[in-house]
């Protein structure tokens, strides 16, 4: 009886159909074998999105991380169109550890502050994201799903009557747009920023880490194993994750990603054979970590340490907070600004790639930031441009960035300068002018006296 209820269901008998865990009740009559066996089939052969009723869904918001809930009405054109398109990126969404299923709920649409129907709701741990965008658009809905920007929770959340969090403020943020776009749908929902949860790393599959490594230069990996939730055999999980989760958003401001995952195949994959276990990504590269992963501050140092972040022939990417640090460790660092769609850019990257060794044995940091905004803090105002940064003082190369070797010798001249010493050069040439003057000045004087003696 309790597990009926948990599935909203108040009257007996009653049929539930379940795919992937999924449930979606038969609303009809059971007495009707006919009805029942074409409902049945229907649901086997066809590529639906499950129906659930309210109790469904709430039972569903407590055991889905990540739930995409397509809000309808009956005799609505609108909604049929978007639906349809909708159940084209189901399958795909599974794959991503996506669940999707809709619901003929008005008065629970109002209470997410959804005035028109179709919608398309996205919970994140029952966390609620209202799509506006173009529901017959599939790929930007999917793209929006996992967009950086749309992870984070905005606007005050509070608890409601059924027990689950609600947007209390009416300003949910929503990509304006019609909701009947499937291809945007489907950007939305895979949108990486869409899944952020603001104090809580994010758990994917093995597909998603596959597109997070291709998409994503850095990625922080937490390999862990479950059994419905920490089993005996990781006793230590849960209190690594609490010790983790308290540097996701510092990792984040370094332009790492952090995730986790209990996907076993995924672990033997890169050779990860004891779990728990955290392993940094730079561009696909694994490297895993030896310490101890309770001591956070050591693990937010190792992963953004200069050691960790060097990949071999490749100058590394950095953002504003990464750059900062790397200024504050090192006395010599050379950094290219470029900038996205710029094929010079590309061009004189692949130039100055065949210089990164040679800089690095004249001891010279060598980075590269995609930040035109940062740029203008130098004086730059067009890119690409090179900085060489002496103890943070800044020296923009004003020749032809194409030429490398022209590059290099001017790395390897300001390297070697010292200006410390040409200070004191200066103030040797100064004391010895003012010696001479100070000695001509007293031997006229000494000589003039002589002469009124005489």
């Amino acid at each position: 009886m309790e597990m009926a209820n948990s599935f909203g269901v108040t009257e007996f008998p009653a049929l539930i159909y379940f795919e992937k865990q999924t449930p979606s009740v038969f609303e009809g009559d059971l007495r009707a074998e006919e009805d029942v066996l074409q409902w049945l089939v229907l649901q086997k052969t066809e590529d639906r999105i499950e129906t659930v009723n309210r109790g469904v869904l709430e039972q569903m918001l407590e055991d889905t991380q990540y739930l995409a809930v397509f809000f309808y009405k009956p005799n609505c054109k609108a909604c049929d169109v978007a639906l349809s398109e909708l159940e084209t990126i189901d399958d795909e969404c599974d794959l991503y550890g996506i669940h999707m299923v809709k619901i003929q709920d008005p008065q629970l649409a109002k209470r997410y502050g959804i005035k028109t129907l179709p919608a398309l709701v996205y919970f994140r741990n029952g966390n609620p994201l209202i799509y506006e965008g173009d529901l017959r658009s599939a790929d930007q809905l999917m793209e929006w799903l996992f967009d950086e920007d749309s992870r984070e929770l905005f606007g005050e959340i509070e608890t409601t009557a059924l027990g689950r969090t609600l947007c209390a403020c009416g300003r949910c943020r929503r990509p304006a747009g019609d909701p009947r776009n499937a291809a945007g749908v489907l950007e939305w929902l895979l949108d990486d920023e869409n899944r952020e949860l603001v104090g809580e790393i994010e758990e994917i599959n093995a597909r998603m880490l596959e597109r997070l490594l291709d998409e994503s230069p850095f990625v922080a990996v937490f390999f862990l194993r479950r059994k419905g939730l920490y089993d005996e055999e990781c006793s230590d999980c849960g209190a690594i994750l609490e010790e983790l989760e308290n540097i996701d958003d510092e990792a984040d401001m370094y332009g790492i990603d952090f995730v986790k995952i209990s996907d076993e195949e995924a672990a033997q994959k890169y050779h990860i054979l004891h779990t728990p276990a955290l392993v940094y990504f730079r561009k696909r590269i694994p490297i895993i970590y030896e310490g101890d992963m309770t001591d956070d501050e050591k693990v937010l140092s190792w992963l953004t340490s200069q050691d960790v972040l060097e990949i071999k022939d490749e100058i590394e990417e950095v953002n504003r907070k990464m750059l900062d640090k790397l200024l504050d460790e090192n006395d010599f660092v050379a950094v290219y600004f470029y900038e996205n769609d710029c094929p010079r850019c590309d061009e004189v990257l692949t130039e100055l790639e065949t210089i990164d060794d040679e800089a690095d044995n004249l001891d010279i940091t060598f980075v590269k930031i995609r930040d035109t905004r940062y740029a203008k803090k130098y004086g730059i105002s067009k890119l690409p441009a090179m900085v060489y940064f002496r103890r943070r003082f800044p020296s923009i190369y004003r020749g032809d960035l194409l030429n490398e070797t022209e590059v290099l010798d001017w790395l390897q001249k300001n390297r070697y300068k010292h200006p410390e010493l040409n200070l004191f050069m200066y103030a040797i040439g100064a004391v010895s002018v003012a010696f001479v003057g100070y000695t001509t000045f007293l031997v006229f004087c000494f000589h003039g006296n002589q002469q009124k003696a005489a």
